[in-house]
């Protein structure tokens, strides 16, 4: 398959999606991921919207995975398959080569090398870009993985957020901990000092935050 071309499979597996600390605040305060990551695809231009994948293990230390119902997703969005390593990797160069003036990448001039951190099974993308905002999240993750700790706000906003919607959050015994102890620390502050920090409330905040640089995945 020539690396330009668009992959095509079928909609039973799950997709993942993996959060940072300050976008798992914004997406479990408002249940939504605006669709704010642009790809330059071969043949459709730049368009908008989410990366997710369909290897559990690309992690990419990001603290938080959410898993997705894929055929649920795509009965309300369009998700296009690519070949995410030459694409991520052609985008990450033309973001900086066009804040310095300089000619875009095509996927006909990329390095031959390019590849070559995408050889290990966890550093495979094998991309699903989800095009639009996605709103009501709830209704698309089945569950919600817990790998590190997201700070006081962050647990804050999963733990209710999964309480509320009934998603399965899944984390160690020793994250486990961590969240306890952090949820009771903040439930004392509530009655003595600064409230639960506030997330980012709007999409048009969430843009401003995120799109100065190119915002993760």
């Amino acid at each position: 398959m020539k690396v330009n071309e668009i992959l095509t499979e079928g909609r039973d597996a799950p997709l993942y999606h993996n959060l940072s600390s300050d976008k798992a605040e914004a997406v479990f305060s408002n249940d939504s991921i605006p669709g704010l990551w642009e790809h330059d695809l071969p043949g459709m231009g730049r368009v908008r919207g989410n990366s997710f994948t369909r290897n559990r293990l690309y992690r990419d230390g990001y603290p938080v995975q959410l898993v997705v119902d894929q055929a649920k997703l795509a009965q309300t969005h369009k998700i296009i398959p690519v070949n995410a390593e030459l694409i991520h990797r052609m985008n990450m160069a033309n973001h900086l080569r066009r804040s310095s003036g300089k000619k875009p990448l095509t996927v006909m001039t990329m390095p031959a090398d390019a590849l070559d951190r995408h050889k290990h099974v966890q550093n495979q993308m094998s991309e699903e870009f989800v095009v639009g905002d996605i709103n009501n999240l709830h209704q698309y993750v089945t569950k919600i993985i817990l790998y590190k700790g997201i700070g006081a706000g962050g647990m804050h906003f999963l733990n209710e957020y999964a309480k509320k919607f009934k998603i399965p959050l899944i984390m160690n015994e020793r994250m486990k901990k961590i969240m306890t102890s952090t949820l009771r620390a903040l439930g004392k502050q509530r009655h003595q000092m600064s409230p639960i920090p506030h997330p980012v409330a709007s999409r048009q905040a969430y843009f401003d935050k995120y799109h100065g640089n190119v915002p993760s995945k």
